[in-house]
């Protein structure tokens, strides 16, 4: 059996690729996988799930990349620059 695995830093979270039918060593049973098995390390609980394979089994691999959720924007405010005036022109429509 084989089994593909990677750590998510910003989660806490390992998951585990791995095929629940055994197809030996051919690339099928090596790169075809049919569920995931992951462990949340803030929880200390582990869960896990099975692809849909009614239409068979299909090549997957696992990747995780660096998530953020932090931006910064600067922004110039200038006061004072021109006179503001209201009311001194028609609008036509």
């Amino acid at each position: 059996m084989y089994a593909e695995g990677s750590y998510n830093v910003s989660n806490k979270l390992i998951y585990w690729l791995y095929s629940s039918v055994d197809s030996g060593s051919t690339s099928s049973g090596r790169y075809n996988k049919t569920s995931v098995l992951a462990l949340d390390i803030k929880l200390g609980s582990w869960y896990w799930f099975d692809f849909d394979t009614t239409l068979g089994v299909i090549p997957v691999s696992l990747e995780i990349t660096k998530e953020t959720t932090l931006s910064s924007s600067t922004y110039d405010v200038l006061v004072g620059a021109d006179s503001v005036l209201v009311s001194t022109d028609s609008v036509v429509a």
